[in-house]
Protein backbone atom coordinates (compact mmCIF):
# COMPACT_ATOMS: atom_id res chain seq x y z
CA UNK A 1 0.00 0.00 0.00
CA UNK A 2 1.59 3.48 -0.89
CA UNK A 3 1.76 5.96 1.55
CA UNK A 4 -0.79 8.27 1.48
CA UNK A 5 -0.21 12.04 1.14
CA UNK A 6 -3.17 13.58 2.57
CA UNK A 7 -6.91 13.06 2.67
CA UNK A 8 -9.34 14.95 0.88
CA UNK A 9 -10.88 18.16 3.17
CA UNK A 10 -14.21 17.73 1.47
CA UNK A 11 -14.92 13.60 1.43
CA UNK A 12 -12.09 12.61 3.85
CA UNK A 13 -11.33 10.02 1.03
CA UNK A 14 -6.98 9.32 0.18
CA UNK A 15 -5.63 12.00 -2.05
CA UNK A 16 -3.47 10.05 -5.02
CA UNK A 17 -1.03 11.49 -7.63
CA UNK A 18 -2.40 12.00 -10.93
CA UNK A 19 -0.07 13.15 -13.03
CA UNK A 20 1.88 15.75 -11.19
CA UNK A 21 -1.71 16.86 -9.50
CA UNK A 22 -2.46 16.22 -5.70
CA UNK A 23 -6.23 14.69 -6.72
CA UNK A 24 -9.62 13.70 -4.80
CA UNK A 25 -10.45 11.19 -7.36
CA UNK A 26 -13.68 10.68 -5.61
CA UNK A 27 -15.16 13.74 -5.93
CA UNK A 28 -13.04 14.88 -9.29
CA UNK A 29 -11.07 17.83 -7.66
CA UNK A 30 -7.34 18.31 -8.09
CA UNK A 31 -5.34 20.34 -6.15
CA UNK A 32 -3.49 24.03 -7.80
CA UNK A 33 0.29 23.91 -7.16
CA UNK A 34 -0.14 26.52 -4.24
CA UNK A 35 -3.20 24.97 -2.67
CA UNK A 36 -1.24 21.49 -2.38
CA UNK A 37 1.84 23.47 -0.85
CA UNK A 38 -0.03 25.24 1.66
CA UNK A 39 -2.04 21.86 2.54
CA UNK A 40 0.92 19.36 2.59
CA UNK A 41 2.83 21.99 4.53
CA UNK A 42 -0.03 22.50 7.50
CA UNK A 43 -0.97 18.95 7.34
CA UNK A 44 1.65 16.67 5.50
CA UNK A 45 4.00 15.86 8.53
CA UNK A 46 0.61 14.37 10.49
CA UNK A 47 -1.08 12.24 8.11
CA UNK A 48 -2.35 9.42 10.34
CA UNK A 49 -2.01 6.34 7.69
CA UNK A 50 -4.47 4.52 9.25
CA UNK A 51 -6.68 6.94 10.09
CA UNK A 52 -10.34 5.83 9.86
CA UNK A 53 -12.56 8.40 8.76
CA UNK A 54 -15.20 9.68 12.21
CA UNK A 55 -17.28 12.15 13.06
CA UNK A 56 -20.68 13.40 11.55
CA UNK A 57 -20.51 12.07 7.96
CA UNK A 58 -21.93 14.97 6.28
CA UNK A 59 -19.91 17.09 7.70
CA UNK A 60 -18.84 19.40 5.07
CA UNK A 61 -14.66 19.65 6.03
CA UNK A 62 -12.65 16.94 7.04
CA UNK A 63 -8.94 17.01 8.37
CA UNK A 64 -6.56 16.30 5.61
CA UNK A 65 -4.43 14.71 8.61
CA UNK A 66 -6.61 12.87 10.72
CA UNK A 67 -9.99 12.23 8.44
CA UNK A 68 -11.60 13.52 11.60
CA UNK A 69 -14.70 16.03 10.96
CA UNK A 70 -13.72 19.41 11.38
CA UNK A 71 -15.66 21.97 14.12
CA UNK A 72 -17.48 24.83 13.12
CA UNK A 73 -14.37 27.13 13.03
CA UNK A 74 -13.26 24.54 10.54
CA UNK A 75 -10.47 23.47 12.69
CA UNK A 76 -9.29 19.89 13.68
CA UNK A 77 -10.59 18.72 17.04
CA UNK A 78 -7.47 16.35 17.54
CA UNK A 79 -4.63 18.37 15.54
CA UNK A 80 -5.65 21.62 15.85
CA UNK A 81 -4.96 22.11 12.32
CA UNK A 82 -7.10 24.80 10.15
CA UNK A 83 -8.44 24.86 6.99
CA UNK A 84 -10.41 28.55 7.69
CA UNK A 85 -8.20 31.01 5.40
CA UNK A 86 -8.45 28.10 2.89
CA UNK A 87 -11.87 27.22 2.70
CA UNK A 88 -12.83 29.94 0.30
CA UNK A 89 -9.86 28.47 -2.30
CA UNK A 90 -11.59 25.14 -1.72
CA UNK A 91 -15.19 26.49 -2.41
CA UNK A 92 -14.36 28.78 -5.58
CA UNK A 93 -11.71 27.04 -7.36
CA UNK A 94 -11.35 23.80 -6.62
CA UNK A 95 -14.92 22.22 -6.99
CA UNK A 96 -15.62 18.66 -6.10
CA UNK A 97 -18.46 16.57 -6.70
CA UNK A 98 -21.36 15.39 -4.47
CA UNK A 99 -20.91 12.18 -3.77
Amino acid sequence: MSRVEVFCPKCAEPMQRVGAELTCVAGGMGLSRHLEAAVLARFGDHVDQIAAKSGDASAPWFCPACRVALNAEATCPKCRGSLRDLLFQLVELHPHQDL
